[in-house]
């Protein structure tokens, strides 16, 4: 869980958006990501967004995609296969183990 927050730092996606991307909308020459539907309060589908994956916030996305490959299963074409509901209860244990009481996360 901790490469999905490094990659929700680098990118600034919410939890829905990372979980939602599949290998087809990562582009590696380019170093682009596609991200789907993405959430907008005036439009529910059809706002996709190609975003660069820069590696300003002292993560570095593309490496964090790439490090996904040895792990990706063929039945599931997601690069983080995970539930945006499970990993925000990880998120919660894990600031509630740290002690860290008013630390927020972005909605999904």
């Amino acid at each position: 869980m901790g490469t999905v927050i490094r990659f929700a730092i680098a990118t600034a996606m919410r939890q829905e958006e990372i979980f939602k991307v599949v290998w087809d909308d990562y582009t590696a020459r380019t170093k682009m990501l596609t991200i789907r539907d993405r959430k907008d309060p005036r439009e529910k589908t059809g706002n996709d967004q190609r975003i660069p994956l820069l590696s300003v916030s002292g993560f570095d996305p593309v490496a964090l995609i790439e490090g996904q490959r040895p792990s990706r299963k063929n039945t599931d074409l997601r690069i983080f296969p995970f539930n945006h509901r499970s990993a925000g209860t990880a998120f919660t244990r894990a600031c509630k183990a740290l002690g860290i009481a008013d630390l927020s996360r972005p909605s999904p």
